[in-house]
């Protein structure tokens, strides 16, 4: 099966109770995954934002960046499909270097399916007020 037509499925939890299941499709980029997390949750994407792969926040062990930060690598320029996801591995997204929203996301499962655009499989709990 062809990489675009497998897709993975990540859970995006906020809070102890409140997630987002998402699939979204391998070929692509952890950008992609941040902007389906912030839809799903219904927050504004005007802030920088950054994925650390071993789920501590600051990390320099395995960091990603927005696009619009100086650091490298860019969000925009990994694939998904470019990590070897396992089921229930773990990595934190930080949104909002100010207010720091912290989204632990869980691989969940590859699935052989194309998806054009993210969709929310599952939702739990009310999205959280972005702005205080």
């Amino acid at each position: 099966m062809a990489k675009s037509d497998i897709s993975y499925v990540f859970k995006a939890q906020v809070y102890a109770r409140n997630y987002r299941k998402i699939q979204i499709s391998a070929k692509s980029t952890l950008n992609d995954l941040s902007e389906a997390i912030l839809r799903a949750y219904q927050f504004d994407s005007d802030h920088l934002n950054a994925f650390f792969m071993d789920g501590k926040a600051w990390s320099h062990a395995a960091p990603y960046w927005s696009p619009h930060n100086e650091e490298e690598p860019s969000t925009d320029k990994v694939k998904l499909s470019s990590f070897d996801f396992k089921e229930k591995d773990k990595f934190l997204y930080l949104f909002d270097f100010g207010h720091e929203w912290r989204f632990a996301v869980t691989f969940i499962k590859e699935i052989d399916i194309a998806t054009p655009k993210p969709i929310v499989l599952e939702s739990k709990g009310d999205s959280p007020e972005q702005y205080d």
